[in-house]
């Protein structure tokens, strides 16, 4: 049984969602505040970080909008960075009119730029890089050849990388890309539909025009895909049984797959006879598989067990042996447990990133920066211990990696060290 309680405010908007409220294993409650517009101002996910749930830990994320409650200025991530917002290079409580750029500066204060035309189409993005990649729209009386179906294209330009476009017919569908290859050559892919909107050939990339080669694709009167073959010739086929599916590849072998009434597949039959069955629970998650030879041998392969939030916590596997899960409020894995009774454990920071894992032959640790330094929210170092320790700070690591980035965030440098 899962249960999960609501409380709100007098206005009616959440004031807070809280799961399992009566065991502190799972409780996990989130509280909103609200401006006067009833945008969200905050968002507070608090809940155990121990398996038991007595340690307590709070998440909180931030929103700052403009005095109109229109238009989004801050976000604030629960390690204090925050993230900025302009509107045609304005503040959000200056701008007026319709916004056709949109700027956000992250806590390290790298800018991404996007630019709308006046139907809210991205038609120009520039990266904390510099770099820009355009996108230009244009009806197909402008050149769509060999795509005779296309009705309008889509064309990207970012420097240093080929030129690329995406065709549609006037339903939306696309029905073809082109893209530039090394020598400047047009390579096409091309998708066919039919009256029903479903494709029914996939072509092969080729040169310049559609290529010979296709994937055509048969449907029944219900939708279903009975027949496909393949640009070899290659014919595979489907048939539709009640609940039983038939599948026969291009050499004849075939397999028969058997469906309960929620749609579940619980059993799977080979060409030669072995069968491997699945046991769901009430919730539909696989809880048993069981291999059945020709023979008639029947053999468990798998089991699993899971909480009362589905989260897996045992599975039984006839090579690996059984394994055992631990979780925190949060969802995030603690603990370990392999086949042989070995276990690690996991650290996690307030970010919900993993900072040290500790097994029975050593540490790793994962540190990351800060917006002080220009690298919050980036990997900076990674450290191996030999032993189990406690302070990733601490001297005696045997491997260490550490990272360093440019202005624009991308990975400058790697130094590896073993002591």
């Amino acid at each position: 049984m899962t249960e999960s309680a609501f409380s709100y405010y007098d206005n009616g908007l959440l004031m807070n969602s809280t799961v399992s409220p009566n065991d502190n294993r799972y409780k996990l409650t989130t509280g909103k505040t609200y401006d006067i517009y009833g945008n969200t101002l905050t968002e507070r996910v608090t809940g155990g970080v121990d398996a038991a749930g007595n340690t307590q830990q709070s998440r909180q994320m931030s929103y700052l909008f403009d005095a109109r409650g229109r238009l989004l200025k801050t976000v604030t991530n629960a390690a204090g960075d925050s993230s900025t917002y302009t509107y045609n290079g304005q503040s959000a409580d200056q701008v007026t009119g319709k916004i056709t750029q949109i700027t956000v500066t992250d806590a390290n204060g790298r800018k991404l730029t996007k630019d709308h035309d006046k139907w809210g189409r991205l038609v120009r993005e520039v990266t904390p890089d510099g770099v820009p990649t355009s996108y230009q729209y244009a009806t197909c009386d402008a050149g769509c050849s060999p795509l005779s179906h296309g009705h309008l294209v889509t064309t990207k330009t970012k420097a240093g990388a080929p030129q690329s476009k995406v065709i549609t017919d006037k339903y939306g569908r696309e029905v073809g890309k082109q893209k530039q290859g090394f020598d400047g050559q047009w390579i096409v892919t091309a998708t066919s539909y039919d009256a029903q909107g479903r494709p029914v050939r996939q072509y092969e990339p080729a040169f310049a025009g559609i290529s010979a080669y296709y994937t055509e694709i048969e449907y029944d009167h219900f939708g279903r895909v009975i027949n496909q073959t393949n640009p070899n010739g290659g014919v595979s086929s489907i048939q539709y049984l009640g609940f039983e599916t038939l599948t026969i590849d291009p050499n004849g072998k075939q397999k028969r797959a058997i469906s309960n009434a929620m749609g579940e597949q619980f059993k799977v039959v080979d060409d030669i006879g072995n069968e491997l069955e699945f046991v769901y629970d009430a919730g539909g998650k696989l809880v048993k598989s069981f291999i059945t030879s020709a023979s008639g041998q029947e053999l468990l392969r798998t089991e699993a067990s899971y909480d009362a939030y589905g989260r897996k916590i045992s599975t039984k596997d006839i090579d690996k042996g059984q394994w055992r899960y631990t979780y925190n409020a949060f969802g995030e894995m603690l603990s370990q447990t392999n086949g042989k009774s070995q276990s690690s454990f996991i650290y996690y920071d307030i970010l919900g990133r993993k900072v040290r894992q500790t097994e029975p032959d050593g540490t790793s640790c994962w540190t990351y920066g800060n917006k002080g330094s220009k690298t919050a929210g980036l990997l900076i170092a990674e450290t191996r211990f030999d032993t189990v320790v406690s302070n990733c700070s601490q001297t005696g690591w045997v491997h260490s990696k550490q990272s360093g980035y440019d202005s624009a965030g991308r990975l400058a440098s790697s130094k590896t060290s073993i002591a």
